[in-house]
């Protein structure tokens, strides 16, 4: 089974840090804690990367559905985009470096959810453009279902800093916002 790696990091002022990609660092001082919601971490990464890769196999299906329909350009576009969202998938259960481990995983995923977006867009474009209404209404649902639930990752991601648990349980925690060039 591949599970996410996010990295907890020890300062020397006895406060334990997770760096949370663009959104910034959280500190603990206690490392039950900071263990603990790393743990609900993962498991919110891990059931938003179970949806991806559902949404990813359904995207793929229509897209042979509608293969002999598509013309070759689009077609290409469209494998591509799925090509590329395989490629960063892996991505998100490798190993990195614990500076910008946490990072990668964040950017990884968003990118895993932008290739699905652009992948419906083209099959949605091109059911407009030749007047495929079956094609156009299926992606049109599809698109609105993933920018709802890319929505609803990122209102968890920040929420579950504010509740700690994104299954009601909440303890105390610091918010250190990050350093931005």
């Amino acid at each position: 089974m591949q599970t996410i790696k996010l990295h907890l990091n020890f300062s020397l002022r006895q406060k334990y840090t997770i760096h949370l990609g663009n959104v910034g660092w959280l500190s603990f001082k206690s490392k039950r804690f900071a263990d603990d919601f790393l743990r609900q971490y993962k498991s919110l990464l891990t059931d938003n990367v179970r949806y991806l890769i559902s949404y990813h196999s359904e995207i793929n299906s229509l897209h042979k559905n509608f293969y002999l329909d598509l013309d070759f350009e689009t077609s290409l576009k469209i494998k591509k985009q799925l090509h590329n969202f395989d490629n960063r998938l892996e991505y998100v259960f490798c190993e990195f470096s614990k500076g910008n481990a946490n990072s990668m995983v964040f950017s990884n995923i968003d990118y895993c959810f932008a290739c699905l977006i652009d992948s419906l867009n083209l099959l949605f474009d091109y059911a407009k453009r030749y007047k495929n209404y079956s094609l156009k209404n299926q992606s049109r649902s599809k698109i609105k279902i993933l920018y709802n639930l890319e929505k609803l990752f990122d209102e968890d991601k920040h929420s579950l800093k504010i509740n700690f648990d994104y299954r009601n349980n909440s303890i105390p925690l610091k918010i250190v916002k990050s350093k931005t060039a």
